[in-house]
């Protein structure tokens, strides 16, 4: 993983939510963004050994896709919001 995958979600939020974030709560949003990928980054490198060491590579991995599968969901769902509003915003 890149690490300015999270630097590049938060500016992407920063460019794609500002009209729908007070400007008081954007960079705080953006900080507990940051913090909270690089907590999960931190955590699945300190977890990915023991998990390998106990079980193997297989439920390493396993445990590695869920991110990434987690993620198109969000994505999805996401896409599917944003759609919904831009058919419910005034012509």
């Amino acid at each position: 993983m890149n690490p300015l995958d999270h630097a590049f979600g938060a500016a992407q939020t920063a460019l794609d939510r500002v009209g729908h974030l007070d400007g008081r709560f954007l960079l705080p949003a953006l900080a507990l963004q940051l913090a909270i990928g690089f907590a999960l980054t931190v955590c699945t490198i300190w977890v990915v050994p023991f998990l390998v060491e106990g079980a193997g590579w297989g439920w390493a991995f396993s445990l590695l896709a869920a991110g990434p599968a987690l993620g198109v969901v969000a994505m999805l769902r996401l896409r599917a919001l944003d759609r919904a509003e831009a058919r419910a915003a005034p012509s």
